[in-house]
């Protein structure tokens, strides 16, 4: 249940068009994948200074800000992801982050719970990796398994366009024959525009 001041944040972003809604940080742009449509990564650049990353976190919760997702690269390659989650929610914000999958553990998991955060979305484009995506569910279907435990809730989520489509459809059946939630977003290329 939402705390009284999640709602009137809330209230607020709809009651005044300057209040930002959803602000995405970006942890780190490391990632342990290397997908072909993905631009939003590199396998060199360090996490982004928790410091720094606090003080953003304070500042949007300033501006009033409603929802922070963490996106990367790949968040879980943060050390304080957790930490980062709780002063969100300590500010009365909704948390979520997003992942590829492929650095859940049970520890990571009891970490977000305790953190409190929201939503984790999960991204799983096919099921078997191609040039698109590495993000395939047979390489991380056992690594669901230990958000058994999540008590934040869970997406997974597809690009349309990274497998054929009659995959596409049984990889959703899959996902949801696990019941998890799930959702899709449209393939781009590396420029990031819609192929």
């Amino acid at each position: 249940m939402y705390k009284l001041q999640t709602i009137g944040r809330g209230l607020r972003v709809l009651t005044d068009p300057l209040v930002p809604l959803l602000a995405q940080v970006v942890v780190t742009r490391k990632c342990n994948l290397s997908c072909g449509y993905c631009n939003e990564y590199d396998k060199v650049s360090p996490p982004v200074d928790t410091e720094l990353l606090m003080r953003y976190i304070d500042h949007l919760a300033d501006l009033g800000t409603c929802i922070i997702t963490f996106t990367g690269g790949e968040p879980l390659l943060h050390p304080d992801l957790d930490k980062l989650v709780s002063r969100v929610v300590s500010h009365n914000m909704v948390c979520t982050s997003i992942t590829n999958g492929f650095l859940l553990t049970s520890q990571w998991v009891e970490r977000l719970n305790k953190a409190g955060l929201e939503l984790l979305q999960v991204s799983v484009d096919n099921l078997e990796p191609n040039e698109s995506s590495q993000k395939s569910f047979n390489l991380l279907k056992k690594k669901l398994g230990v958000l058994k435990d999540a008590e934040f809730k869970v997406n997974v989520n597809a690009v349309l366009g990274s497998s054929p489509i009659k995959e596409t459809r049984e990889l959703a059946r899959q996902i949801r024959d696990l019941g998890f939630y799930m959702t899709v977003g449209l393939l781009h290329g590396g420029t990031g525009m819609i192929d």
